[in-house]
This record gives C-alpha cells, structure tokens and sequence, in this order.
C-alpha cells in the first residue's frame, strides 16, 4: 500500500489478515453473550489481533482502537481496492488487495 498524498518516491507497507467467516454465523443459543470477531493482522513488522469486518456485499477490514495510543481502519472491497487509515499520524494509504488461500 501507497500513501494516498504521495506523489513521488513513494513508500510502500505490506498488509496482511485474514477473516474466518465462520465467526459471523448466528450463535445457537439466543442467550449466548456477543462474541467478539477477531482477525490476526501483519502490518510491516508489527503483530497484533483486531475487530474483523464483514459486511454485506463482500466488503472485508478490520478496525483496532488503542485509546490515546490511536487506531488502525483498514476497508478492502470486493474488488480489491483498499484504504487503510492510522490515526494519531492521520495518514491514509491506499492500494490493491490480493487474496490468497
């Protein structure tokens, strides 16, 4: 992924997760408490574990607040077109997604 403001000699960072549908399904027991989807994600050289989504259509990210320390939002589209956004630095990168299985 690309920075969204840069215009020349661009840096590059490598994204990687994935989401197992599976926790979406609909708990059996009504009275289950809400389970929390995760998703494990590689961003550089960093590990951690975030809030997965899935949303109707095909769209696939996940979110990870760390309060003060900032958050993590990254949205992938069907067609693989993708926008993470790393706050506290307000910076947006953008690029395209590859699946692999």
């Amino acid at each position: 992924m690309t920075r969204e403001d840069c215009t020349l000699l661009c840096e590059d960072i490598h994204v990687a997760f994935a989401i197992d549908p599976h926790q979406f399904v609909e708990p059996l027991n009504p009275d289950d408490p809400p389970r929390r989807q995760v998703t494990q994600v590689t961003l550089e050289d960093a590990t951690f574990a975030a809030q997965a989504i899935m949303m109707a259509g095909g769209v696939q990210g996940f979110h990870e607040d760390a309060g003060e320390l900032g958050s993590r939002l990254m949205i992938v589209r069907p067609d693989g077109t993708a926008r993470l956004t790393l706050q506290p630095e307000n910076t947006r990168w953008v690029g395209m997604c590859t699946q692999t299985d």
